[in-house]
């Protein structure tokens, strides 16, 4: 039988060995999602792979954004937003716009059984892009006015032509391209002409038109079209666009 000291540092150095062998374990961002490891690329069979970054803070304490970075079949990653649902989500709609460049680029989607929806698109860097409302109250912005609703327009105009709807068109979900100097950042539209730079967000209600349902609640200081519950109907994404843009103050 060994001495009892000899058995002591036996088990000292399995001990030692063991914890050796066992890996370090992952670290993940506070306040981030750790099951969405993968994802899958937007109208493809192809996998991604999906790294949370940091969670973003907005206005909405119910709304889950992230920042993560996407690797695709590149060798490099690129930066992206992941928005976390419950329910339906209109990519339909959301790639329409997007290919139209008035959306965030749809990249891929997650969905695990019993876990909320993971949508990742494009990135809109805060540095450059602020909503409608936030940049309205910038000095010297009435001169943009103009040129802003007939983007909007067309956004309008190309939901109206594919029978599509948003139904949540208000000035919050636009957001404005805008340079150091608070100009607004134009880019050439479909016709080659000079358009600004806006992009339509939150396609959760979005689909066809009259098969898709406003929620039950809704925001009772918002004018809304249709009713709680009712479908969204072509014609009312306009509707809400015309209810806050005459009370939209551009300051000059």
């Amino acid at each position: 039988m060994l001495p009892t000291h000899h058995i002591i540092l036996l088990f000292a150095n399995l001990k030692s060995r063991t914890l050796n062998q066992i890996p370090p374990p992952t670290k993940f961002p506070p306040f981030t999602p750790r099951i969405y490891k993968s994802c899958v690329l937007y109208d493809q069979s192809i996998s991604a792979h999906l790294e949370f970054k940091a969670k973003v803070n907005t206005t909405n304490p119910n709304r889950l954004l992230f920042t993560a970075l996407l690797q695709n079949r590149l060798p490099e990653t690129i930066p992206v937003f992941v928005k976390l649902i419950n329910g339906q989500y209109g990519g339909e709609v959301h790639h329409l716009l997007a290919q139209h460049n008035f959306a965030p680029t749809l990249h891929a989607y997650s969905e695990l059984e019993g876990a909320p929806k993971a949508i990742v698109m494009g990135y809109l860097d805060p540095s450059s892009w602020m909503t409608l409302s936030a940049y309205s109250a910038l000095p010297n912005t009435s001169r943009f006015a103009g040129p802003i609703r007939l983007a909007l327009n067309t956004v309008l105009t190309i939901l109206l032509k594919n029978g599509k709807v948003h139904g949540d068109l208000r000035c919050p979900n636009v957001m404005v391209n805008v340079s150091s100097t608070g100009d607004l950042i134009y880019v050439n539209d479909e016709s080659g002409n000079m358009r600004p730079n806006i992009m339509v967000v939150d396609f959760d209600w979005a689909g066809d038109a009259g098969k898709v349902f406003y929620p039950l609640l809704r925001n009772a200081g918002i004018t809304w079209p249709g009713h709680p519950g009712g479908p969204i109907q072509k014609g009312h994404d306009k509707k809400i666009v015309d209810s806050w843009w005459h009370n939209l103050i551009f300051a000059v």
